[in-house]
């Protein structure tokens, strides 16, 4: 039997695969000889399962790749990244670009790093910033609606909240805005199911399924 590890990172649907009506791929869900698995991880984690075995697999995976060998990887996209803070902040009005002096005043809001062997990653935190960590995008959002810290998110992810107001994004001058997603496997896994992934993945009309960032 294949054992495809396939591990999903924070920006995408985790059932996204499952739900898709491709006969192809549905003859690769439903055979029973091959076993799919679907997780979670963030930042790093992403990373960390694909090198310690734990993911075959890795759509979405962010940031640097780790030294060494053992797996490959390529370009997905790169996802527009906001700061905001919500509506009643003392940085909903200050002067653009914010700058780090002004940031480093107030709480932001991060999702804990998954990683459990590599070390972990943070981002867009500033050394001796007050710090409010959450377990997923969804509570980070939901945290700074209810003005509980202020920080980034994907865009796809704020935009009803910008839209309705809840959310204030605000130029913070030279900092990135873009964040790449990447598709990673392993290099040393030759299963048919993780190849037929890997090729349908490499398909601009899968990756537009699967991209909600822009």
């Amino acid at each position: 039997a294949n054992n495809l590890l396939s591990l999903v990172a924070e920006f995408y649907d985790e059932h996204t695969l499952a739900k898709t009506d491709d006969p192809a791929a549905q003859s690769v869900v439903q055979n029973k000889g091959t076993q799919l698995r679907l997780q979670q991880e963030v930042l790093g984690g992403t990373w960390d399962a694909l090198v310690s075995n734990r993911a075959d697999l890795v759509i979405g995976a962010t940031g640097d790749a780790p030294a060494g060998a053992g797996y490959s990887h390529f370009s997905l996209n790169e996802c527009t990244m906001v700061f905001v803070v919500p509506p009643g902040h003392p940085l909903a009005t200050a002067e653009e670009p914010v700058g780090s002096t002004d940031i480093l005043k107030y709480r932001a809001v991060a999702i804990a790093d998954s990683s459990r062997h590599l070390p972990p990653r943070s981002s867009g935190l500033l050394t001796g910033q007050e710090v409010l960590t959450v377990p997923d995008m969804a509570s980070k959002l939901e945290a700074h609606i209810q003005g509980l810290g202020i920080g980034y998110l994907p865009l796809f992810w704020a935009q009803a909240a910008i839209d309705a107001r809840q959310l204030v994004v605000k130029s913070v001058g030279a900092t990135p805005n873009r964040a790449i997603q990447q598709i990673a496997w392993r290099s040393d896994n030759q299963g048919k199911a993780l190849k037929w992934f890997v090729e349908k993945l490499r398909q601009p009309v899968v990756q537009q399924r699967l991209l909600r960032c822009h």
